[in-house]
C-alpha cells in the first residue's frame, strides 16, 4: 500500500511536528507501507527517511539516501536560497514575512473583488431561483399569503373609507348623520383585517420551515461530499461553520419576514396609490406617469449597487470573525512564530473593508436614493393637495383628507419599505 502525505509539518509548531514524525510517519500505523512524504528541506527530518528525492522547478535534480543528498551542491543551494530570501535588501525575516503577507493579501483582495462581481451577478434573484424557492416552500402557501395580505390591506382601506364617508356626510348635513353606523362599520372592517393576520402568519411559517428543512439537507449533503484537497484545504473549518450558521439563521429567522415584508410593501404602496388615482381627475394620473418612471429607475439603480455592497460586507464580516477565531484558538502558536504584526495588519485590513462596505451600502447609497424619492414624492403630494382644493365640492373633504393621509403614509414608509425589499433580494 502507498500513502502520500503532503507537507504534514507546514502548519504546526515544532513539538507537534516531532510527534507527527515519530508517532505517525515512523509509528506502528505506517509499518509495512510505502510512505511518500512531501516536505521542506530539513536535515534532521530527512535523515529519518530511507530515500530522498530533491525537486527544483518541478524536476528531480538529486535522489538517493538522505546522507548523500544532504551533501550535494543542489541541496546546499536550496538551503542558502531559502535563508537568503528572508534577509535580502537588509530586511529582517519578520519584516520580510509581514510585507510578503500584506502584499499577498492585497493581491488576493484585488482578485476577490473581481470574483465578487461575478458571484454577485450570479446570485441575484432570478425567475428560476424564485421558482425553486416556491416549489420547496409549496406554491399554495406563498399564494395564500399573498391573497391574505391583499385582503388585509383591502379591509383596512375599507375601514378608512368609512371614516372618509363619515366626514363627507358631516360636511353636507351634520344633523342627519347616524354616528353609530359609521363607528360600527369602522370597527367591523378593522377587526376583520386584524383576524386575517394570524392565518397569514401561520401559512408563512409553513413556507419558511419547508425551505429551511430542504436547504439544510442540501447544504449538509454538499459539505459531506466536498473534495478535501479543493475545498476543505482552502477554507478553514471555522470559517465554513460561521458562514453555515449565519446563512441558516438568515433562512430560519429572516426569509419569512423579508419575503412577506416585500409583499406587504407592494400592497401598502400600490393599493393606496390606486385609490388616490381613482379619486383625482384623470389628467393627474397622466402627469404622474413620468414621476413613477423616474422613481422606478432610481430604485433599480440602487438595487443593482447595494446588493454587491451587502455581499462584500458579509464577506468582510466573515473575514473579521475568522481572524478573531484564529487569534482566540491559536494564541500560543501565533506568539511562538512571531506572527503578531501580520495578524494585526490582516485584522486592520479586514475591519477597514467591512466598515467601508457597510458605510457605502447602508448609509451613502440609501441616503442618495431616499432624499431623491422624498423630494419627488413631496412635490407629488403638494400637487395632489392643490388639485383636491380646486375640486373640493366634487371630491369631498373626507376623500381629500384620506388621499393626503395615504400619500403621507407612503412617504413615511419609504425607508423601511426600501430596506425590506432590498433585504429580501439579498436573502434570496
Amino acid at each position: 500500500e502507498v500513502v502520500v502525505i503532503d507537507d504534514p509539518f507546514g502548519s504546526v509548531d515544532a513539538p507537534t511536528a516531532s510527534v507527527l514524525l515519530e508517532r505517525l510517519l515512523l509509528g506502528p500505523l505506517m509499518q509495512g507501507r510505502t510512505r511518500i512524504v512531501v516536505l521542506q528541506p530539513d536535515d534532521d527530518r530527512l535523515r529519518k527517511f530511507d530515500r530522498v528525492l530533491l525537486m527544483d522547478g518541478g524536476r528531480i535534480v538529486e535522489q538517493g539516501p538522505p546522507e548523500q543528498v544532504c551533501r550535494t551542491e543542489a541541496y546546499r543551494t536550496i538551503l542558502s536560497s531559502r535563508a537568503g530570501s528572508a534577509s535580502e535588501n537588509g530586511e529582517s525575516p519578520g519584516r520580510q514575512e509581514v510585507a510578503k503577507a500584506t502584499k499577498s493579501r492585497k493581491e488576493d483582495s484585488k482578485a476577490a473583488k473581481v470574483k465578487l462581481r461575478d458571484e454577485d451577478y450570479e446570485h441575484r434573484p432570478t425567475v428560476s431561483m424564485i421558482k425553486q424557492y416556491c416549489q420547496i416552500g409549496r406554491y399554495r402557501n406563498i399564494i395564500n399569503v399573498a391573497i391574505l395580505y391583499f385582503m388585509q390591506v383591502f379591509f383596512y382601506l375599507l375601514s378608512d373609507l368609512v371614516l372618509a364617508n363619515w366626514t363627507n356626510t358631516l360636511a353636507v348635513d351634520p344633523s342627519s348623520v347616524d354616528d353609530k353606523k359609521f363607528i360600527f362599520g369602522y370597527v367591523f372592517w378593522l377587526l376583520v383585517g386584524s383576524c386575517v393576520w394570524p392565518i397569514c402568519w401561520k401559512l408563512g411559517m409553513y413556507f419558511t420551515l419547508n425551505i429551511s428543512r430542504e436547504v439544510l439537507g442540501l447544504m449538509l449533503a454538499k459539505l459531506l461530499r466536498a473534495p478535501i484537497d479543493k475545498f476543505f484545504d482552502k477554507h478553514p473549518v471555522g470559517r465554513i461553520m460561521n458562514r453555515v450558521v449565519a446563512d441558516m439563521a438568515a433562512v430560519d429567522f429572516q426569509l419569512f419576514m423579508k419575503a412577506t415584508g416585500t409583499i406587504a410593501v407592494f400592497y401598502y404602496t400600490i393599493i393606496p396609490i390606486l385609490y388616490v388615482h381613482s379619486i383625482v381627475p384623470w389628467f393627474c394620473t397622466l402627469l404622474a406617469l413620468p414621476l413613477y418612471y423616474l422613481i422606478g429607475t432610481l430604485c433599480m439603480r440602487y438595487w443593482n449597487t447595494t446588493v454587491p455592497f451587502r455581499y462584500c460586507a458579509a464577506n468582510a464580516r466573515s473575514d473579521v470573525n475568522s481572524i478573531i477565531g484564529e487569534v482566540t484558538n491559536s494564541n500560543a502558536v501565533i506568539r511562538a512564530y512571531g506572527h503578531q504584526e501580520r495578524i494585526t495588519l490582516e485584522m486592520c485590513d479586514a475591519v477597514d473593508n467591512e466598515l467601508k462596505a457597510d458605510l457605502y451600502g447602508q448609509r451613502v447609497l440609501k441616503r442618495w436614493l431616499i432624499n431623491r424619492i422624498v423630494l419627488l414624492w413631496s412635490f407629488y403630494t403638494t400637487s395632489t393637495y392643490l388639485v383636491g382644493l380646486l375640486n373640493a365640492d366634487r371630491l369631498g373633504a373626507g376623500s381629500i383628507g384620506l388621499c393626503l393621509s395615504m400619500l403621507f403614509v407612503v412617504e413615511a414608509l419609504i425607508e423601511p419599505n426600501l430596506e425590506a425589499a432590498t433585504g429580501a433580494q439579498m436573502e434570496l
